[in-house]
């Protein structure tokens, strides 16, 4: 249990029935030199594994519920979690069989993910936030909420309502990036990101 988990969280309790689902069936293939064969939730970041890092940081926002999305290497994944169950979150698994890019992993797992609105995060990547105002704008604006680095681009999380999330399930054709990159987004800076999916992000984290 993560360090901090006898605190009460400062994120509502409403906000633990967010299905948070976690991008983590990449191949890697930019830093497949550096992973010993493990998929990328598993590689070590500091003294921790990534995954552990993750569902700390979930558990710490508030999250109870998390879907991980896995695809190449997902039976070490597997193993990690019969080795060493999670206690304070509920975690399900979504198997890919073969590769379906960032909008089809969230397609396969649509049965798990009934919340509106419903966080999308990498599985590769941390983000310093403030994630209670995040979830408190888009309430307020019923749209679409993308954490944005300093030049405006993602990094790495997006908050969408139900009725988005239909329409990227509905087009079968699209991935997740083009589908963003189509939707009226409110950018929400955050104040560090450390993205292991690179060589250099490996280096540590960047405003």
């Amino acid at each position: 249990m993560p360090d901090n988990a006898n605190r009460l969280s400062k994120v509502p309790l409403s906000y633990s029935d967010i299905d948070i689902f976690v991008l983590a069936g990449g191949q890697g293939r930019r830093v497949r030199h550096l992973l010993n064969g493990m998929p990328k939730v598993l590689a070590v970041v500091g003294n921790k594994l990534m995954l552990e890092c993750l569902l700390d940081w979930i558990y710490d926002i508030g999250g109870r519920h998390v879907v991980l999305g896995l695809g190449v290497g997902h039976e070490h994944v597997v193993k990690y979690f019969e080795e060493h169950p999670c206690s304070y979150l509920r975690i399900d698994l979504s198997i890919e069989k073969e590769p379906l890019g960032t909008a089809g992993a969230v397609r396969h797992a649509r049965h798990l993910l009934g919340s509106d609105p419903v966080l999308i995060v990498n599985g590769d990547t941390l983000i310093d936030v403030d994630m209670l105002t995040f979830f408190k704008h888009q309430q307020r604006f019923r749209t679409t909420m993308l954490v944005a680095n300093g030049a405006g681009t993602s990094a790495g999380a997006c908050l969408m309502n139900r009725e988005t999330f239909d329409r990227l399930i509905a087009d079968e054709e699209i991935s997740l990036e083009k589908f963003l990159s189509k939707e009226h987004l409110i950018r929400f800076r955050c104040q560090q990101f450390h993205d292991i999916g690179t060589p250099g992000g490996w280096r540590g984290p960047r405003e």
